[in-house]
């Protein structure tokens, strides 16, 4: 198995926001992949989001049970 990087490179964009009237363009992150579940984030876990300055870091609050097959 491969060596992982323990840091991902991404870069923001922006959606639109509507804000009294008018659109306004905010940032916005988009994170997926199956690093995260190997990091010990499952789809459905509850997460915080803490804000320090020029950084985020995100943590799981609850774990979500786990998924039954679908088949």
């Amino acid at each position: 198995m491969k060596n992982r990087p323990k840091e991902r490179k991404a870069k923001l964009h922006y959606k639109s926001s509507e804000r009294l009237c008018e659109y306004v363009k905010v940032p916005w992150l988009n994170l997926s992949g199956l690093w995260l579940q190997k990091a010990g984030f499952d789809i459905g876990d509850s997460i915080s989001v803490s804000i320090e300055k020029q950084k985020l870091v995100i943590k799981v609050t609850s774990k979500a049970p786990p998924e039954k097959p679908y088949w």
